[in-house]
């Protein structure tokens, strides 16, 4: 049986050599069997979702463990584990790279203005348990942010959520900056995926109200990855999570009902698929997915779409 391994290490220092990482990354792979995956290594560390048998996963999380302790990391690195099938990936694909998830694409005036390894963020910070992140969004008392893309929150998203609706990770920058000083609640809390991006997310947003400091930044620790864990019903999570694997989208475990809270972006039909492999629909000029329902794809000329951010949606032009 197949398993997908997802995480992602910080380094302390964040001034790792990435030539040693990925060396290390791709000899470990090999002796253990692991041939499918996505590895990026920068200096501030690596963030990885491979695919292998339960055996080879499981050395791997030990041997990683290992090295993570020895570099003196805390709190421990999360290691999140479910079921896979092979050709997940398009087979093994370890990049170096500047950042673990880009933020500042080659913007390195801002990225060195925005303080990560301080004192200052560990206090600004706080790392949520999925029970203690669900009470939060019960409260009704914290805005509640998904840091995520907006192809992602198109499918799924916790109830009450600010959408950014960003086309990639970068575009977070600017609606960060607009936005920060407009939210009026004591408390900012962020979720994404499995938690690396909204590592750097609520760092920068500490970093933007560091001259003016008051609100509560808090991280759902594990994203909603561990959060459908602890809530197998769904919880505050609405619709499906999207993966970036073979698996495509994930609906919580046991659900009633999934609703899909997606709609196609020619007719406006509930929908939530994005299709499979090099099937998948997507934007015609910019190549991001885009939502289209089955009817649509078999009568739409050329098999040309439009996503939101390109042109507006059939819901938005009514």
């Amino acid at each position: 049986m197949q398993q997908v391994l997802l995480y992602f290490w910080y380094a302390p220092s964040g001034a790792e050599d990435p030539k040693a990482l990925g060396l290390q990354q791709r000899n470990l792979c090999q002796a253990l069997g692991i041939a499918e995956g996505r590895i990026r290594v920068s200096s501030e560390g690596i963030n990885a979702t491979v695919c292998g048998s339960q055996e080879g996963i499981r050395q791997y999380v030990a041997t990683m463990h290992d090295f993570f302790e020895e570099k003196g990391t805390q709190p421990p690195v999360d290691f999140k584990t479910s079921a896979g099938v092979s050709g997940a990936f398009e087979g093994l694909v370890i990049r170096e790279c500047a950042e673990l998830v880009t933020l500042f694409a080659h913007n390195t005036i801002l990225r060195e203005k925005v303080l990560f390894h301080t004192p200052y963020l560990s206090k600004a910070i706080t790392h949520a348990s999925p029970e203690k992140f669900h009470e939060i969004l019960k409260s009704g008392k914290a805005t509640v942010v998904d840091v995520r893309n907006g192809y992602e929150s198109s499918i799924g998203t916790m109830r009450n959520s600010v959408i950014p609706n960003t086309r990639q990770f970068s575009d977070f920058v600017s609606f960060a900056e607009k936005w920060v000083p407009t939210c009026d609640k004591a408390t900012i809390a962020m979720f994404c995926t499995g938690g690396v991006r909204c590592e750097r997310a609520a760092a920068l947003v500490a970093n933007l109200q560091r001259e003016t400091p008051g609100k509560e930044i808090v991280i759902l620790q594990g994203g909603v990855a561990r959060y459908l864990e602890a809530f197998p019903e769904g919880g505050e999570f609405m619709g499906k999570l999207l993966v970036f694997d073979g698996r495509g989208a994930i609906a919580p475990e046991k659900a009633q009902a999934t609703d899909i809270i997606g709609h196609c972006s020619l007719c406006a039909a509930a929908w939530d698929e994005y299709g499979h492999g090099e099937e998948k629909t997507r934007c015609s000029k910019c190549r991001q997915l885009v939502l289209v329902c089955a009817e649509c794809q078999k009568s739409a000329e050329k098999k040309s779409y439009i996503c939101q951010q390109c042109g507006p949606s059939k819901r938005e032009r009514e």
